[in-house]
């Protein structure tokens, strides 16, 4: 099995480290859009990485307990649940990887994937923003 060695540039957040300070230092809340559908840990929820892709936003928080959610909208489209999608998520070596039955959405500061076995949903260039 191959592994790949990527080298992150440095942006606002710290994507292995999970930093979820602004570039002035502060700790972000994770957007008010985000947190609506966190649930119960919503209150504290911090902004871990947002990137944009040309069709996609996908925002990641930590909740109050620690938990990852990972929070994919379609880009200037209302939220449905044809548009959006909120998940659990978890760190991987290069981002973040969210989980629906068998589709994986993974994340990171140069791809966003989506895909399950056998199939290429979403493969798209994805930029770090900050909301």
């Amino acid at each position: 099995m191959p592994i790949a060695v990527v080298l992150l540039a440095a942006t606002q957040w710290d994507v292995l480290g999970f930093s979820s300070a602004t570039s002035s230092g502060q700790s972000a809340e994770c957007p008010d859009e985000v947190r609506r559908h966190l649930g119960p840990a919503s209150g504290d929820a911090l902004l871990v990485a947002a990137y944009r892709t040309p069709s996609f936003v996908v925002t990641i928080c930590r909740d109050g307990s620690g938990g990852l959610h990972y929070d994919g909208r379609k880009r200037d489209r209302p939220i449905t649940p044809d548009t959006h999608i909120a998940l659990r998520a978890e760190p991987s070596l290069t981002g973040y990887v969210a989980r629906n039955g068998s589709t994986e959405y993974r994340v990171t500061e140069s791809r966003l994937t989506v895909t399950s076995p056998g199939t290429v949903h979403v493969d798209e260039i994805a930029t770090p923003y900050s909301p």
